[in-house]
């Protein structure tokens, strides 16, 4: 049974198509959310690959933009290379997550590689709302005067005090600092 499980290999594995493979961005068109692919063993380049595996034309959901020269998994959708699409990355140039409802934007977010992040969203919530998600300015100036006035209270005890000879200072610990 293994001799013509190994023959039937043999003779359908030449007829498969690969899914996926690997290849190195060679160029990006972020206007049509596609990309020129080499692949990295052996064929001609993907033209036209996707930048996301979805088929509608406009620019909401995630995309992520490729580094140039960078290495990129595509995927074949129906053995159908004009249907490739990246399907992971190993570095992006920049990220963009896009939502819309009722063709109005509700969030947009981008992420460059050097850390910058942009967003355009119709409400922000930080820390569930609390204090607009903001430190509550006038508690913590409120507090940092406590803290500051107890120091200045300890430095002046411990300045002003006088040790007491023969006990190694342990007067003036337990009458200042305790």
């Amino acid at each position: 049974m293994s001799q013509l499980g190994d023959l039937i290999k043999q003779i359908i594995k030449p007829l498969l198509k690969d899914q996926v493979t690997i290849g190195i961005g060679k160029s990006v068109d972020k206007d049509a959310q596609t990309a020129v692919v080499t692949p990295v063993e052996r064929g001609a380049d993907f033209l036209d690959v996707r930048l996301r595996s979805t088929l509608d034309d406009t620019d909401t959901g995630v995309i992520i933009y490729p580094v140039i020269g960078s290495r990129v998994m595509v995927g074949i959708i129906h053995n159908d290379q004009s249907q490739a699409f990246i399907a992971q990355f190993s570095e992006f140039e920049s990220l963009q997550v896009h939502r819309k409802d009722d063709d109005q934007t509700v969030f947009k977010m981008l992420l460059n590689a050097d850390g910058t992040l942009n967003v355009d969203a119709t409400e922000w919530t930080f820390n569930d709302g609390l204090n607009g998600g903001l430190i509550n300015l006038p508690a913590m100036k409120i507090e940092l005067a406590k803290i500051t006035a107890f120091i200045k209270a300890l430095t002046t005890a411990w300045q002003g005090a006088i040790p007491t000879p023969q006990d190694g200072g342990a007067a003036h610990v337990i009458n200042h600092v305790f």
